[in-house]
């Protein structure tokens, strides 16, 4: 009786502390850099600075989304196996939130140019996995660790 007892107890303790699925992180994330826009938005006011944009569009949650997705097979990819710093350097250079003041072209003089957007984008992301993990993010932390 005491085994089946402290079974159910460590199943029931071990749930809770499970990460979450897929989807719920993407919305997790998505929730939260949309938090932390609207507080930068409000300091860089106060300072006379650019904006970053309101929220995120369809297009930008689509791109967060898409990196999370197995092609291939065409279903959700385990957090496990999804690198935080892969994540930031391939979405924060097409996040597009921070404005961008020259055209976006793949050449030198327009990528120096917009160094800084890439720069805010990456930081904006970063910030929010941190603010998720409730930490520091490092170069090979997976998203399971994020979520947990």
């Amino acid at each position: 009786m005491k085994k089946l007892i402290l079974m159910i107890a460590m199943t029931v303790s071990s749930s809770a502390f499970a990460a979450p699925s897929t989807p719920e992180f993407i919305d997790t994330l998505v929730d939260t850099i949309n938090a932390r826009l609207v507080v930068i938005n409000n300091e860089r006011a106060q300072d006379g600075a650019k904006l970053y944009c309101k929220q995120l569009n369809a297009d930008q949650v689509n791109l967060i989304a898409a990196y999370f997705r197995n092609k291939k097979a065409n279903t959700w990819k385990n957090l496990g196996s999804v690198n935080a710093s892969s994540f930031v350097s391939s979405v924060g250079f097409n996040l597009s939130c921070f404005p961008k003041p020259c055209k976006n072209y793949d050449d030198l003089v327009h990528g120096i140019c917009n160094a800084k957007s890439y720069k805010m984008d990456r930081a904006l992301l970063t910030n929010s996995l941190e603010a998720i993990k409730g930490g520091k993010v490092y170069v090979n932390t997976t998203m399971d660790e994020v979520a947990r």
